[in-house]
């Protein structure tokens, strides 16, 4: 909480930079990600493919809200919310 108070107090524009820039370092630090192996691609390619097939355009009318809103019912039976929030986008 503290450094919150630092953040935003006035005349301190130096302790504020320190802050904001060690914020970025933990963020955005120096750490080298990995490429994806092979298997790791296949899947993702497998799990991509399988999404496109089972998804489809909800049938509505035009007076419904839900126009333009996805179907799948694999994601639909999974319950997690984000899940929902990928049908859900078209919104």
């Amino acid at each position: 909480m503290d450094a919150v108070v630092a953040l935003y107090a006035e005349g301190s524009h130096e302790m504020s930079e320190a802050l904001i820039a060690s914020l970025s370092r933990a963020i955005f630090g120096t750490g080298h990600v990995a490429s994806a192996g092979k298997l790791q691609r296949l899947m993702a390619r497998i799990a991509y493919r399988i999404l496109k097939w089972t998804t489809t355009a909800r049938e509505t009318d035009h007076k419904d809200r839900d126009a333009g809103a996805f179907k799948n019912r694999f994601l639909e039976r999974t319950g997690h919310p984000y899940a929902r929030a990928l049908l859900d986008s078209s919104r």
